[in-house]
């Protein structure tokens, strides 16, 4: 991973999760990650493909123009969650995982969730491959 692969996962899994602290940061990069792989690509594109993360690239979202500050502890685990990704050195918490969502009472599951197979629950995201 290049340093803006790895600066684009923090970010992503800073504003995609840090409400479920380290875990839930860390399960987004895990998504990133096994992207990247099957889709042949950087982290960077997957964090930037158009309405796949929806804090990154979709304007109605509240938290596309928030950014951390330069001393918010979150981000910082979210880098250092990154450059392990970078290493090779974390672990996949997601079982293979390419797909996420947000349990909402008020809604139903996306349409896509039917047709994958459901891996883990952490905090209120769920997880598909």
């Amino acid at each position: 991973m290049t340093q803006i692969d790895i600066i684009s996962a923090a970010l992503c899994s800073w504003k995609e999760n840090r409400g479920h602290g380290t875990q839930g940061m860390q399960s987004v990069i895990n998504v990133l990650m096994n992207r990247a792989k099957i889709h042949g690509t950087s982290v960077y594109a997957e964090v930037y493909r158009p309405l796949q993360f929806s804090s990154m690239s979709y304007q109605h979202d509240p938290q596309l123009l928030i950014q951390p500050t330069v001393d918010d502890p979150q981000f910082t685990d979210a880098l250092n969650l990154a450059e392990s990704a970078g290493r090779g050195t974390l672990q996949d918490i997601t079982e293979g995982a390419t797909n996420y969502y947000a349990e909402s009472m008020d809604k139903d599951p996306p349409t896509w969730a039917k047709t994958m197979k459901p891996t883990v629950v952490i905090g209120s995201q769920r997880f598909f491959k």
